[in-house]
């Protein structure tokens, strides 16, 4: 069966969707959190309690300003020792975006792939450096075969790159589980004009299908913004780290419907929301199948007093993304 990873922030909008997926997308789903300090309502501990419902799920604690807990190799491996032995079904993610020396990386990575008996690895396409450490442990581990290489292509632009340059990493990594990831969003709205409807092609979809005919990888993608542009979910106003006001998925993968707004006007919402039903149904599931597409047809009824804000709309759009990829998964 199919594996969608999609990456997720550990932010509001992202713990409601995780727990509004279908059953049968669940099935398909293994989340990979990015790990960033938030409230006490999206702490840590609550995505973990609603990910038991997944059969896995993947953690990753990046290096940035915005987080101030498990910054250290050792306060990470604390953290991860305890959920595991709490049962939780967490693989451990490291990437050489920590400020860490190469050789202390490798020891952290082999130490927690002896942890959890699995690991996985992020490494930035084109970087020598990610390389020489996923190598390492690739060669030093009992059984490549329970690593995860993440190939990230952080913003992509075409199809053709992905196709392109990543073909050398399954050669190199062969026994391991890898796939590519990646967003094509950048870290600004300033490339969609305000009120019109956008159409964006999904190249990492438009990859994947195409590579997966040969290799058989899951399919992973991150679901907001760039990942380098990481900001607190009380700041979400910061003009220049904005995420599209919708972004919607159309229903075979291809592309997403992008539309730029002002991000305050519930009276908008209903417009815009009204606007994507009206012009593109195809777009959207039946009644009853996903959770994002009966909260954007609430948002839009005339006669609803159904309103949304900046995380809703974003919950509504992930859920429908997930929703979607999973159900083109073989």
């Amino acid at each position: 069966m199919g594996v969608y990873i999609p990456i997720l922030r550990t932010a509001q909008a992202e713990l409601g969707a995780l727990k509004e997926l279908s059953s049968s997308a669940m099935d398909k789903v293994m989340p990979y959190l990015f790990y960033r300090d938030t409230s006490q309502r999206t702490s840590l501990d609550k995505f973990c309690e609603v990910l038991l419902r997944y059969e896995r799920f993947f953690l990753e604690f990046p290096d940035h300003p915005n987080n101030s807990h498990f910054r250290t190799p050792e306060e990470q491996r604390l953290k991860f020792q305890d959920l595991i032995e709490n049962s939780f079904p967490v693989i451990p993610v490291i990437s050489n975006s920590e400020k860490v020396k190469r050789r202390d990386l490798i020891q952290h990575g082999l130490s927690l792939y002896n942890l959890a008996n699995a690991l996985g690895i992020r490494i930035r396409v084109d970087n020598s450096h990610d390389l020489y450490i996923a190598a390492a442990i690739y060669d030093t581990v009992p059984d490549p075969q329970r690593l995860t290489i993440f190939v990230d292509f952080n913003r992509v632009y075409s199809k053709e790159e992905i196709l392109k340059k990543f073909s050398y990493y399954p050669q190199f990594f062969d026994e391991a589980m890898i796939t590519f990831t990646g967003t094509v969003w950048g870290e600004n709205q300033s490339e969609f004009k305000k009120g019109e409807i956008t159409k964006v092609d999904n190249y990492l979809f438009l990859a994947w299908r195409e590579l997966n005919r040969n290799l058989k990888m899951p399919y992973s993608d991150s679901l907001t913004d760039n990942l380098n542009s990481i900001i607190p979910s009380s700041d979400e106003t910061f003009y220049l780290k904005l995420i599209p006001y919708f972004k919607w998925l159309s229903l075979d993968g291809t592309d997403f419907l992008v539309i730029r707004a002002e991000e305050d006007d519930p009276a908008l919402a209903k417009e815009i929301a009204r606007d994507l039903i009206n012009s593109y149904p195809h777009y959207f599931h039946e009644s009853g199948v996903c959770a994002g597409c009966n909260d954007i047809r609430r948002v839009a009824d005339p006669g609803s007093e159904s309103k949304s804000n900046p995380t809703t709309r974003k919950k509504m759009s992930f859920v429908h993304h997930m929703e979607v990829i999973a159900s083109l998964l073989p």
